[in-house]
């Protein structure tokens, strides 16, 4: 098991490696690309979250649309923000940073959900985007935007990478932009959900409930 869990590791690596080498354009922020001690952070972040899942052999994954620049845009990490970092109790004990101090900690409505709903359940399964990196408007990265039909093409090939390293099995599309993961057809059974944004969050918790 022990050695199974190294070789997952490795690949771990290797797939944050190539992830921060495309870079950002105007209107879409690599989120892990560069050498400033905030990309740091965030590689650092994403790689301890994926070694913490795949410890757990979790099959499932939760995948969105895309970062957004309260949450994963400022932890790194899928349907994630600061204030879950410090305070679920997932994150304890384990090397995760935040970008803010515990008095300015970012909150996102969607990421505070989630954390809430996986809690009850006790099951933390793999997290990430149909399309990874934060899509914003042209120069304005505190805003978010839609991804293009071309960025979710990109994006499916990295996910499809992500969810053979972890053997995915079932995979939960959280709106309907995810969705188009369904081409790759690289996993067992594949469901949707709605997205817990824009009042939302009532039905969201409602339908996860089913696959939870």
């Amino acid at each position: 098991k022990l050695k199974k869990i190294n070789m997952i590791q490795t690949k771990i690596d290797n797939f944050i490696k190539e992830l921060s080498e495309i870079e950002s354009n105007s209107s879409s922020t690599n989120l892990y690309y560069g050498d400033t001690e905030v990309a740091s952070i965030k590689r650092n972040n994403l790689r301890t979250f994926l070694y913490k899942v795949a410890s757990s052999n979790c099959k499932l994954l939760l995948l969105g649309e895309a970062p957004g620049h309260r949450g994963c845009g400022k932890t790194g990490i899928p349907f994630t923000c600061e204030y879950n970092i410090v305070n679920h109790p997932f994150f304890a004990n384990s090397n995760f940073q935040t970008l803010n101090d515990k008095e300015h900690l970012e909150r996102e409505s969607s990421a505070m959900t989630i954390w809430e709903k996986l809690s009850e359940k006790e099951i933390y399964p793999l997290m990430w985007n149909i399309y990874p990196f934060h899509p914003h408007q042209d120069g304005n990265v505190n805003s978010n935007r839609t991804p293009k039909a071309a960025e979710i093409r990109l994006g499916r090939e990295i996910a499809e990478k992500l969810i053979n390293i972890f053997e995915i099995e079932t995979v939960l599309c959280i709106g309907r932009k995810a969705e188009a993961i369904r081409q790759l057809k690289v996993f067992k059974s594949c469901e949707y959900i709605i997205h817990p944004a824009r009042g939302k969050a009532s039905k969201f918790k409602e339908q996860i409930d089913k696959f939870l």
